[in-house]
């Protein structure tokens, strides 16, 4: 019988699970003044709060963006490119997504541990689903304090967790996201390189290949981030992250 291969390549195995040590941006260099300091604590206890294993504050300007990693997004890798308005090619280039992080100072990278086991069945869609409504609940929270820039970013596609099985309407001319307030990018459709920032900031990761077997993963994780808008701005930005726009946090929908 043919073996499942995980469901997105974004899944990493954790052998630390369980650590729970915190970098605030500060440990990166920055000076970070006393309110937003505060405002990251918050947000981290949030995530803490929303099931998060643990979370992490890290400075925006060591988000590592790299060209190559969107190339992983093709297929073979992932058979999802192209099919939702979050996905490369719709969305922003790395060279885009780095001069947009320059608007940011700081990120909150939160993670779920995941049973290995789960990301070979339709189980793990309900843990990459968490990442979704995490980073829509803490883009609310930070919103509610006047940081409207503010953007979270979830693990995996939109599509496979929302619109599994039907077209992306966004991608339809004239269409709608049927789900704006929860779809967004991941990560990876940016051109972040989400193992070398875990490993930056102390998780020990390495990637679920094709190949492995769920017997042979310790522990796994899916992970998200929210950049932190400085609050500077009073206008609420509602762009969407593609290549000309990210979604606001709302209801999730019953049935993805």
């Amino acid at each position: 019988m043919r073996r499942k291969r995980p469901l997105s390549l974004n899944p990493v195995i954790n052998p630390a699970a369980g650590e729970t040590a915190m970098i605030g941006a500060e440990r990166c260099g920055d000076h970070v003044p006393e309110p937003l300091k505060k405002f990251l604590e918050r947000l981290r206890q949030a995530a803490l709060s929303l099931g998060a294993k643990d979370a992490k504050t890290v400075s925006a300007a060591r988000i590592p963006v790299e060209d190559r990693i969107v190339e992983m997004c093709r297929p073979p890798r992932c058979e999802l490119f192209g099919q939702s308005a979050n996905c490369p090619p719709h969305v922003m280039s790395p060279r885009e997504t780095r001069q947009w992080i320059r608007r940011f100072r700081s990120a909150l990278i939160f993670k779920f541990d995941v049973p290995p086991e789960s990301l070979f069945s339709d189980e793990g869609l309900g843990f990459f689903r968490k990442t979704f409504l995490t980073a829509a609940a803490l883009e609310g929270i930070c919103r509610e304090d006047a940081r409207f820039q503010s953007r979270g970013l979830a693990a995996g596609s939109c599509k496979m967790v929302f619109c599994r099985d039907i077209p992306c309407r966004a991608l339809a001319p004239g269409g709608t996201c049927r789900y704006p307030d929860l779809a967004r990018p991941s990560m990876e459709a940016l051109g972040v390189n989400v193992f070398r920032m875990m490993e930056d900031i102390g998780w020990e990761i390495r990637p679920i290949l094709r190949a492995s077997r769920p017997e042979d993963i310790p522990s796994a994780l899916l992970a998200g981030m929210v950049l932190v808008g400085t609050g500077e701005n009073p206008v609420p930005d509602r762009g969407r992250l593609t290549s000309s726009s990210p979604p606001r946090p709302g209801k999730a929908p019953r049935n993805p």
